[in-house]
This record gives structure tokens, C-alpha cells and sequence, in this order.
């Protein structure tokens, strides 16, 4: 498990042309729920403590070309190529890209962010894994796009997310899942009556594996109880949001 510390964390299981950083809450310029590297504007936070942490994630990654998405819960994929402009906010789930020093970011506060990459580091991809998300098909689609580009051997790594023991959801959760693979009914448990315990990392381990991914890196910290590194809408409602960072070296 990888040991966080305020700031910016470096992932260490992609190849050695690709960069991938996790953030923490630490570090920023935002105050009160927001405390303090929140990256996303859609919070509530004052836009210009938003741009100063950007700013400053920009700093540390030594790139002005950090893409971020409007992540909407659903399985949409989007390349990012050469003339892609930074400040065009894109609505989807995943973004892939080929281009050295272009920094794909993936917001969350309790969803798993998902970073993928080829073993010769030619193309990598931010995923957001939200159960809905999943459900939608959004890793098999990612996956799906990056074969496209000629990515064969996969590298994934799946950052900080809410835990199982702290993941209550009803019974239609369960049941989609279920429905789409009888196989997902171990990744839920009984908490009581209709309500069930759900772990996204086993969900999105499984959908990796379905698609011939292999080389899997889990970081099992759960964001709602860990309040001094991590974001977390359903510990908060009101709070920032943290980034999962990947990006092909220049």
C-alpha cells in the first residue's frame, strides 16, 4: 500500500517514460471545507483559490497542459491529441492521450480514479470509476481505445477510493451489477435489509481482467476515513476534490 504524504505522491509502477502522481488535501490555497489543494471548480470554492492550486499542480508536474473532464458518471471516452486545447473542458469519464507533457487528470472525492498505461509508455489514459460509471462500461471502453492505439500489454493503477466497510449502497446497485455478471455478487456484502457494502476496487479489478489486463496495482486507501489526506463527498457533501495525475514524459 502506498505510503501518502501532503501534496503530491508519486506512483511508481508505470514505465519509466511515463509520470503518474496521486494529490492529497494538503498543500493548497483553499480554506474551511475546502482545506486545502482542491482542484475542482464545481465544489463551491472560490474560483481563484481553485486556479491557484492548479496553478500550483501545474508547477510541481513542470507543465502548463493539464487536462481535466467534466466527469459525468457515464462511459464516454475522449482522445487528447496534439492541438488540444487545456482549457476546453470535456464531458466524459476518460481521457487517452499519445502527447509527451500532456497531464491527464482525473478528479475524485470517494469515486476510484483508474490510470493506465502500455508497457513502452506509448499512450495512457485517467479513468473516473464511479459505480455508475462501471456499470456503463467506461474501463472496458478506455481499454477498448487504448488497443486502438496499439497498446497491447496494459499497466493499471487504481488510487484512493471509498472502502468497502464505508461504501453503503442499496439494493439496485447490487443488483445491475449482478445482472451483468453473477461473478459480482462477492464484491458486495450484506450490511442489513436491502443495503449492502460495495468494493469498487474488486469491481474494477474484475472488469481489468475481463479485458485481458494483468498487471494491476491496487492502493487500497479508503478516503472516508482518512479526513487529513483525502476528500470525501459522502463523509463531507460540502468538500474539494483531490486528482489522480498521469502524463508521458517529454
Amino acid at each position: 500500500m502506498q505510503n501518502f504524504k501532503p501534496g503530491l505522491c508519486r506512483v511508481i509502477v508505470f514505465p519509466p517514460n511515463v509520470a503518474a502522481f496521486q494529490t492529497t488535501r494538503e498543500g493548497g490555497a483553499s480554506s474551511g471545507a475546502y482545506a486545502s489543494f482542491n482542484l475542482g471548480f464545481h465544489t463551491g470554492d472560490e474560483p481563484k483559490q481553485v486556479a491557484l492550486n492548479r496553478m500550483r499542480l501545474g508547477m510541481l508536474l513542470q507543465t502548463d497542459r493539464l487536462f481535466f473532464m467534466d466527469q459525468v458518471h457515464g462511459n464516454s471516452v475522449q482522445q487528447i491529441g496534439p492541438a488540444a486545447d487545456p482549457l476546453q473542458i470535456r464531458s466524459c469519464d476518460a481521457l487517452i492521450t499519445q502527447e509527451s507533457g500532456f497531464a491527464l487528470c482525473v478528479m475524485t472525492a470517494d469515486c476510484l480514479p483508474l490510470l493506465l498505461s502500455d508497457l513502452q509508455g506509448r499512450a495512457v489514459a485517467a479513468v473516473h470509476c464511479g459505480w455508475r460509471g462501471l456499470l456503463a462500461g467506461v474501463v472496458a471502453n478506455t481499454v477498448s481505445a487504448m488497443r486502438n492505439l496499439g497498446c497491447t500489454e496494459l499497466i493499471a493503477w487504481m488510487g484512493p477510493a471509498i472502502g468497502t466497510e464505508s461504501y453503503e449502497v442499496g439494493s439496485e446497485v447490487r443488483q445491475g451489477f449482478v445482472a451483468q455478471n453473477p461473478d459480482f455478487a462477492s464484491c458486495f456484502k450484506v450490511k442489513a435489509g436491502e443495503r449492502f457494502l460495495c468494493n469498487l476496487y474488486a469491481i474494477t479489478c474484475s472488469l481489468l481482467r475481463a479485458q485481458g489486463v494483468r498487471l494491476i496495482t491496487v492502493c487500497e486507501y479508503d478516503t472516508y476515513t482518512q479526513p487529513n489526506l483525502f476528500y470525501s463527498y459522502r463523509r463531507d457533501k460540502i468538500c474539494g476534490r483531490q486528482a489522480s495525475v498521469i502524463m508521458k514524459k517529454g
